[in-house]
């Protein structure tokens, strides 16, 4: 079973060929990333540790990145990686009221700017990730939202300290957030909303996100209530009946 835990991030110094570390983790399988900065990263690696009493025995170069070795000033943390969540998406998802939806998976781990992605109404859960600063998440409402029509939208967050989540409209927005977690403002003539994750615990912002969409003629109304995931959240190797 893979685990996750919240705001967990540590010094690391770790030889290119290394194959074990100590970690303060509880027992179990992790995937975890190693940066070369906590404020300023430029280089990471992915590993997947398998912790037994506090040693951690590693597989190095995870999902494409490469086994480097990271001297002093480097750090490892648990976020949520494109690995993770692809495992997740591959469980899938029941829609409300019968049938199959689909898992959007939203994230930002190629460079500074905005990848944007499209909702759908079949869209059942939102994942939305970034692993650096200034490293951006794009949610694009769908142009051919009927007016009338309205999408209820639960997303979780893990979003890099000093990155943004933006949600674009097809046309002027009336917004409605509920936490003051992140700074907002309206933008490109009140067509997208910028929520900018400034600063706090551990190395990204972790919520649930209840996204309301509803379009009342040229308007449309967003309704953001975050909630902080205090919990650890234990992802299973397979799917569950």
């Amino acid at each position: 079973m893979l685990n996750f835990i919240n705001n967990w991030a540590r010094p690391i110094e770790l030889a290119s060929g290394s194959e074990t570390a100590l970690l303060d983790l509880p027992d179990g399988e992790y995937l975890l990333t190693i940066a070369d900065s906590s404020a300023a990263a430029s280089r990471w690696e992915i590993v997947r540790a398998e912790v037994d009493g506090g040693v951690a025995t590693l597989q190095r170069g995870q999902e494409e990145t490469l086994a480097q070795a990271w001297p002093e000033g480097s750090v490892i943390y648990c976020g949520v990686t494109a690995g993770a969540l692809n495992e997740i998406m591959q469980s899938g998802g029941a829609a409300p009221g019968g049938g199959w939806g689909k898992i959007l998976v939203a994230t930002n781990h190629e460079d500074v700017g905005v990848l944007s992605y499209t909702l759908s109404p079949t869209d059942v859960d939102v994942y939305v990730g970034s692993s650096g600063v200034g490293y951006d998440v794009e949610l694009a409402i769908p142009e051919d939202m009927p007016p009338g029509a309205a999408m209820r939208v639960p997303a979780k967050l893990s979003i890099y300290w000093g990155a943004s989540l933006l949600i674009r409209a097809p046309g002027p927005l009336e917004v409605e957030i509920t936490s003051g977690v992140a700074a907002t403002t309206l933008e490109d003539n009140g067509h997208v909303l910028r929520m900018f994750f400034e600063d706090g615990p551990g190395i990204q912002a972790l919520f649930n996100m209840d996204l309301s969409v509803d379009r009342y003629g040229a308007n449309y109304h967003i309704g953001c209530a975050l909630r902080e995931r205090p919990e650890e959240i234990y992802l299973p190797d397979e799917p569950i009946d």
